[in-house]
């Protein structure tokens, strides 16, 4: 009984730290962020959707249709920055909408595999928000 109850104590234990190995190590596919760079260009919030189009740093607008729309991370930090350049919101939809976006960030690319469902090829880790402007609907 001693050694079923040893064992048992074993078999728990190097589980418990195959667990943790594998939470600390990123999956095999995951993508490489790239170096600290500006971001600019129009951030999307709406329903399941949090999105970047990148646009020219010196643009003023830009293609929203662009295809290459990138899945949007913020670090606590900076949606700390934007939640206080955005103002309060009185429902949890006051923030949906488009905004002409400024800042830092980090980009990551690969096929398919970021974002709701999987839908974007890149991701861009917000990193700092200089300006975030609700644009008007449609334009």
């Amino acid at each position: 009984m001693r050694v079923i109850v040893a064992m048992a104590f074993l078999l728990c234990a190097c589980q418990r730290e195959n667990s943790d190995q594998m939470q600390s190590q990123p999956p095999q596919s995951s993508a490489e962020y790239g170096q600290l760079t500006t971001i600019t260009g129009v951030f999307s919030r709406y329903p399941e959707t949090t999105t970047l189009v990148l646009c020219p740093e010196d643009a003023e607008h830009c293609n929203r249709d662009d295809p290459d729309i990138c899945w949007a991370k913020f670090t606590p930090s900076s949606d700390a920055q934007a939640t206080k350049l955005i103002g309060p919101k009185n429902s949890q939809y006051d923030d949906y909408g488009e905004y002409w976006f400024d800042g830092t960030g980090r980009v990551a690319r690969k096929p398919r595999g970021f974002g709701h469902m999987d839908a974007y090829n890149c991701e861009i880790l917000v990193d700092g928000v200089r300006l975030m402007r609700k644009l008007p609907s449609g334009g």
